[in-house]
């Protein structure tokens, strides 16, 4: 290519090389996972750690990312609950692009249909359980 387009070549070819450490940080431990615990998720990218507790979440979901009419990739997005408060507008704005107003960067080696029942089961476990104990502190 370089050869062919001269110094546009080589820069395409750089930028494209820019890639490959990004792809090695993946593969090490700890750079990507995700954690399911009895009060949030938590889950990494690129050793970026993002906890959220399960109280602020509404529910996961497929969403499915298309191009010109077809499903290209299929991720796991996730609304919140109605009276989380915090960046509003930015979710407001996700929520238009993408049909959720938050997503996981992976899918964490598994479908993403899968997850989303597991994440699902996990959020309503946590919800009972709150429920219960709420119901139990005003019986008192």
């Amino acid at each position: 290519m370089a050869q062919e387009k001269g110094w546009i070549g080589y820069l395409s070819a750089g930028l494209f090389a820019l890639g490959i450490p990004i792809g090695i940080i993946q593969l090490l431990p700890g750079s990507t996972y995700l954690c399911i615990n009895e009060d949030r998720l938590s889950f990494a990218n690129l050793f970026r750690v993002t906890h959220i507790p399960w109280n602020v979440i509404d529910h996961f979901f497929v969403v499915s990312m298309n191009q010109t009419g077809m499903t290209v990739h299929k991720i796991v997005g996730f609304n919140f609950v109605p009276s989380y408060d915090r960046a509003s507008v930015g979710r407001q704005i996700s929520s238009a692009i993408a049909q959720c107003e938050g997503a996981l960067p992976s899918t964490y080696g598994s479908k993403s249909e899968e997850l989303t029942d597991m994440l699902n089961r996990h959020l309503s476990e946590f919800t009972q359980k709150t429920g219960e104990q709420t119901n139990e502190r005003e019986s008192e």
